[in-house]
């Protein structure tokens, strides 16, 4: 820096000495040797900036989809996990689930059709899925322990039941 300062200093010296005899400085003529190296200096700066920016705005972007993955996920597995509950019934309480059960594969179904995407990002296998339904099982029904959601009416299951074959039919 004080290389650059001394030899800023020189060159005005240097042409104030040569205009001395016209005694008036012409800015034009102090600053137009410096003008390649200084748009050559805001180029590079410029550059780091937008370099900068652009890595901000690809950690925030990242930030907010690995968000918005984690959420869709977090919503299937709450949903297939609460039609579980729904499918048992007051059944619940007596019957073991785990990942192998029946109720436990139709909703892995379900959530790997309800975030296809959420899966694939997360790289989870229907075992994973499985694992996680069965967690969020334990934690729906463990706020209110010994409470279970009655088995709907046959007519709102079948209902119910279509319309999910309908929704994983079309995707």
């Amino acid at each position: 820096m004080r290389m650059l300062l001394a030899a800023t200093a020189a060159l005005v010296l240097i042409s104030m000495s040569a205009q001395a005899a016209d005694s008036t400085i012409s800015l034009r003529d102090v600053i137009s040797p410096w003008v390649p190296d200084l748009v050559s200096i805001l180029g590079v700066v410029i550059t780091a900036l937008i370099g900068w920016l652009a890595k901000a705005l690809k950690t925030w972007l990242g930030v907010s989809i690995e968000q918005s993955y984690r959420d869709a996920l977090q919503t299937a597995l709450t949903n297939g996990a609460g039609k579980i509950i729904v499918t048992l019934g007051s059944r619940l309480d007596s019957v073991k689930v785990d990942v192998r059960s029946p109720e436990v594969a139709d909703a892995v179904r379900y959530v790997l059709a309800a975030a296809p995407d959420a899966v694939a990002k997360f790289g989870l296998s229907p075992q994973d899925v499985g694992d996680k339904l069965v967690a969020k099982l334990g934690v729906l029904t463990a706020a209110t322990p010994g409470a279970v959601a009655a088995a709907p009416e046959p007519s709102v299951r079948a209902a119910a039941d279509a319309a999910l074959a309908k929704a994983l039919a079309t995707h």
